[in-house]
């Protein structure tokens, strides 16, 4: 109950976040994103690729000169095969975070950098057709993302973001006391590079 709680608290945040513009009229970005998610963790790899395509919405509100407050929301689902068997298993990834952003003018080129990080929360879905793993599962797991990127302007109001987000996530799913079903953790480390284009509000 916890944890769906504290998954709410985080949409909650998410949704203030595009509003917050209206009530203290400060800059805002809201971005469309795309891009592949690339798993560090071997096993995940093995099952549903190098390169899963990954796409996403993000927000971004100015605190103060070159501080902004981000939420964000990104999707995956992914069909691959087990290990061995070669059993079919499908994937859904839903990761929901806010953080803080810091950006810095380059201004001999005329674009900034930016880094920054915070919490999120990962929803995963399986389903796997093995007799030896839970066919079915879904969970939510808390972590971590680190940010990284460059926003070029194209015009006064649309930018270009070219991005990567680092983000490190363990989920345990040993969710069956049956011995002959097999138990195991989902290892959600990966990074998500890719493209996107932003809108500024002011």
């Amino acid at each position: 109950m916890l944890k769906h709680t504290s998954v709410y608290v985080v949409i909650f945040l998410f949704l203030h976040l595009i509003t917050v513009h209206n009530t203290f009229s400060r800059n805002v970005l809201v971005e469309a994103k795309g891009g592949s998610f690339i798993p560090i963790n071997k096993t995940f790899e093995e099952i549903h690729g190098h390169a899963l395509p990954m796409g996403g919405v993000e927000v971004n509100v100015g605190l103060c000169k070159d501080v902004f407050a981000w939420a964000s929301l990104a999707g995956l689902k992914k069909s691959g095969h087990s290990i061995g068997l070669e059993n079919s298993t499908k994937i859904t990834l839903l990761p929901i975070g806010f953080g803080l952003k810091y950006f810095y003018l380059v201004d001999c080129m005329n674009f900034d950098i930016y880094g920054g990080g915070g919490p999120v929360a990962t929803y995963l879905k399986t389903n796997d057709f093995s007799p030896y793993v839970v066919q079915k599962h879904a969970k939510w797991a808390f972590g971590g993302v680190l940010k990284a990127g460059a926003m070029f302007p194209i015009t006064d109001c649309l930018l270009i973001d070219l991005f990567a987000d680092f983000s490190f996530v363990n989920m345990n799913f040993c969710a069956s006391t049956n011995p002959q079903l097999y138990c195991r953790d989902a290892k959600l480390n990966g990074l998500f590079v890719g493209i996107g284009l932003a809108r500024l509000f002011n």
